[in-house]
């Protein structure tokens, strides 16, 4: 019984102590609000994760819907050129084995061996081509989280300005006129 209370009693003496500790610690430090930094890493390995994740921590809304168009053409044409490629194997095969082709089975009996084999290799290719486009795009979705992450708190005042005018060139002999490019900064 009495460890019991004894139990109790240190627990409420902590638990003041704790709760005195931090009021005097809120009360003699003044509480600076840190403003959060937009990270660069963080949009990355979150479009490393799941594409199109980096651009939503970035707040652009509309590339991730862009991103997935993407990657559902280059699976599709990969799927179709996959199917392509396994058909053209098959008929390429049989018509090695000497296998005779039916006119009502298949539509590569008029194909020659050259042919089919110009076709497997073709739709290969394709297939192989689709895939390397999607570790490209799956790249640049990374790339393009990393760099919008960076420039997330870019300034784009009125300040800086870029014209094009149209002066004339004294430095020759001729007077010409000539296209300026003029960068103005006001500071």
């Amino acid at each position: 019984m009495y460890k019991k209370i004894i139990f109790i009693f240190i627990l409420a003496l902590s638990s003041s102590l704790i709760h005195n500790d931090l009021m005097a610690q809120a009360e003699d430090s003044t509480i600076v609000k840190k403003k959060r930094e937009h990270s660069p890493k963080a949009a990355a390995i979150m479009s490393g994760v799941l594409p199109g994740l980096g651009q939503i921590y970035n707040k652009k809304y509309l590339k991730p819907p862009i991103i997935y168009a993407g990657f559902g053409v280059l699976i599709h044409f990969a799927n179709v050129n996959n199917t392509d490629y396994q058909n053209y194997k098959l008929a390429y095969s049989d018509r090695l084995a000497g296998i005779t082709c039916d006119p009502n089975e298949s539509d590569y009996c008029d194909d020659t061996i050259d042919q089919l084999r110009a076709l497997k290799d073709q739709s290969r290719q394709l297939r192989d081509l689709d895939f390397i486009l999607m570790a490209g795009l799956y790249i640049l979705n990374i790339v393009d989280a990393t760099v919008d992450a960076h420039l997330f708190d870019f300034d784009m005042s009125d300040d800086l300005s870029l014209k094009l005018n149209f002066g004339i060139d004294t430095y020759q002999t001729k007077t010409t006129l000539m296209p300026q490019l003029n960068l103005s900064i006001k500071l």
